[in-house]
C-alpha cells in the first residue's frame, strides 16, 4: 500500500480582511520583497528631485548676488528739477572731497550739489573754465549749475577761501551718452 504524503502547506496564506468578513489572500514573500518593485520608480524619481533642488539653489544664489541700488533722491526733489537736467552731489569733509572722481554726461545741463560739512568756507573751481572759483559756505549745501562740455577729463579743485591754494582735487570725467567706460 502506498502511503499518502500529507499535503504541503500552501505558499498562499489566508488572512481575514477587515470589515469584509471574507478571507483575503496574501502571498508569503520574504520580508523586504515588497520594496523590490518600488526600486525602479525610486531610481527614476531621485535624479529628478536632485536636479530640481540644484536648480532652486542656483536661483537663490543668483538672486542673492544681485546688487541692489537705493535711490537717495526724494520724490519732491525729483519733481523740483525739470526733465533732462543731471544732478550730482560732491561732499567736502576735513578740507577734502569725499570722492576721487565725478562722472557726468556730455552736453547736459547739470546741477552740482556741493555739501560742505566743515566749519570753514572754501571755493570750488573746475578748470578749463567749466566752473569758475565759486564760494562754498561752511556747513551748507551749495548748488552749482552749468552745462557739461565735450567728453573728456577735467580737474575739480577745492580752493582755500582766500587765494588760489589748492587743498584737494577731484577728477571730473565727462563721457558721451551711452559710453560704458569714461
Amino acid at each position: 500500500m502506498m502511503r499518502r504524503r500529507p499535503p504541503r502547506p500552501s505558499r498562499i496564506a489566508e488572512e481575514p480582511r477587515r470589515g469584509a468578513g471574507m478571507p483575503h489572500l496574501r502571498s508569503a514573500r520574504r520580508p523586504g520583497a515588497r520594496c523590490v518593485g518600488r526600486l525602479p520608480r525610486l531610481a527614476v524619481l531621485m535624479p529628478l528631485v536632485l536636479a530640481l533642488l540644484a536648480a532652486c539653489v542656483g536661483e537663490d544664489e543668483e538672486v542673492a548676488n544681485q546688487r541692489q541700488v537705493a535711490l537717495r533722491v526724494t520724490p519732491t526733489a525729483i519733481a523740483a528739477l525739470p526733465p533732462g537736467i543731471e544732478e550730482a552731489t560732491l561732499h567736502i569733509r576735513d578740507g577734502q572731497f569725499g570722492v576721487d572722481q565725478l562722472l557726468l554726461q556730455e552736453d547736459e545741463p547739470t546741477v552740482l550739489h556741493v555739501v560742505n560739512t566743515d566749519e570753514r568756507a572754501y571755493r570750488l573751481r573746475i578748470v578749463e573754465d567749466l566752473v569758475t572759483a565759486t564760494p562754498i559756505a561752511p556747513s551748507t549745501t551749495t548748488p552749482l549749475g552749468f552745462t557739461t562740455p565735450d567728453a573728456g577729463r577735467y580737474e575739480g579743485q577745492l580752493l582755500a577761501a582766500e587765494g588760489d591754494e589748492v587743498l584737494d582735487t577731484v577728477a571730473v570725467i565727462v563721457q558721451s551718452p551711452g559710453a560704458l567706460q569714461p
